[in-house]
């Protein structure tokens, strides 16, 4: 079944996820209760695979310039972007 799923981001550089092969991120933001999450189309047919997360503070390294973009939020005094290499699926 398709469908939207949300994850809760930890301020933290890296972060992992197990999610559908397949799932992909379509925004970074913060809920309704102010909570950093991440939305994701997800397969829930498929199988599950680790995926990394990378959050990075402005100001700070990016991991490689190669992984791509997925969004950025505000936090209290901080602007937090968010990087997701691509599935292995």
């Amino acid at each position: 079944m398709k469908t939207i799923w949300k994850t809760t981001l930890t301020i933290i550089d890296v972060q992992h996820e197990h999610l559908p092969k397949f799932a992909h991120p379509i925004h970074a933001g913060l809920d309704p209760s102010g909570v950093p999450c991440l939305w994701w189309t997800v397969d829930t047919d498929e199988q599950y695979e680790r995926r990394t997360i990378y959050i990075v503070g402005t100001g700070n390294p990016t991991p490689q310039l190669s992984i791509p973009y997925v969004g950025t939020f505000v936090l209290g005094a901080f602007v937090w972007h968010v990087f997701i290499p691509a599935g292995l699926g």
